[in-house]
């Protein structure tokens, strides 16, 4: 294609000219039902690495304060829930002294904990994908504004999460009534019946998590476009359909990086995923910018 700066003769995959580092603008249709902008942009990986390793060196510090933000708060939430478990069980061994009320009311507290930290989780998640694009365009420093947003965008990420929630339970359904109704008739009788279970488990869970794992990395970039542009809860969610047509494989092996250098920090007394999950978020946020066509603050300064 023609670059529409230069006008130098480009690759057609290309988002930014290889000649005068100029942005391409998006090629989109819309879509006369929805209006939704159709993207037709490529992710490329090793631009993506290189860039978010380099963003990363530069602005170590805020990349360790969002980590440390985003593992250790939610981890301090954690807490009660695992207190509230371990006590239930301590008192599930003493049930003769104790009344089954108070395993109840553990359980409770042990749900309503969890569900408080998946609140703050998302609500750290949405604030550091925000300070992410500052950082990406441009911006220095931890900016803690960004922390602070309005309610209604909050709750727009409750509802995306919500809705990928359900839609992978749903297609997980299959797999799992069949295992507990099989477990809630006493599991298997006889080595034979493993076996078949086994192999219907397999017809099952293969063609299933294959689906899964297609969708969720479909919507991968729904809380991305909520983050950036403040969309609705389904725009973000055809948005991140729309910007993932035909980079599903390139999306997945940049999920599949990028979440194993993540998890890189647990081999370091597990404190280590301070450093290295904020480069998980780092890099989602670039390859959000790749697929919808918009370039960071490397793209004007190359060198």
């Amino acid at each position: 294609m023609i670059c529409q700066h230069c006008k130098a003769d480009i690759a057609d995959s290309s988002n930014f000219c290889t000649f005068c580092g100029a942005p391409q603008e998006p090629e989109y249709r819309l879509n006369d039902s929805a209006g939704t902008p159709v993207y037709k942009f490529y992710l490329d990986l090793g631009k993506l690495l290189g860039d978010a390793f380099e963003l990363y060196r530069r602005h170590f510090g805020t990349m360790c304060l969002i980590g440390l933000i985003v593992f250790g708060i939610p981890l301090f939430f954690a807490l009660p829930s695992a207190i509230a478990d371990i006590s239930a069980e301590i008192i599930k061994q003493n049930k003769n002294r104790v009344g089954e009320s108070i395993v109840f009311q553990l359980k409770a507290v042990s749900f309503c904990a969890t569900v408080i930290q998946h609140l703050v989780q998302w609500y750290l998640i949405l604030g550091m994908l925000r300070l992410c694009f500052y950082i990406t365009r441009g911006g220095v420093g931890f900016h803690a504004g960004l922390m602070f947003f309005p309610l209604r965008l909050y709750l727009k990420m409750i509802g995306i999460s919500i809705i990928i929630f359900c839609i992978s339970w749903g297609i997980m359904l299959p797999v799992v009534i069949p295992y507990y109704i099989w477990v809630m008739n006493g599991g298997p009788v006889a080595p034979a019946d493993s076996v078949v279970f086994l192999i219907v488990a397999l017809c099952f869970s293969l063609p299933c998590s294959c689906a899964l794992m297609w969708i969720t990395t479909r919507l991968y970039l729904a809380t991305f476009f909520l983050a950036d542009k403040n969309t609705g809860v389904l725009e973000s969610l055809s948005s991140a359909w729309n910007a993932s047509s035909g980079n599903f494989w390139m999306l997945l092996l940049a999920m599949f990086v990028l979440g194993i250098l993540s998890m890189l920090g647990f081999f370091l007394c597990c404190v280590g995923i301070v450093l290295t999950i904020a480069f998980a978020i780092l890099g989602g946020s670039l390859a959000y910018l790749q697929l919808t066509g918009q370039p960071n603050c490397l793209d004007y300064a190359p060198g």
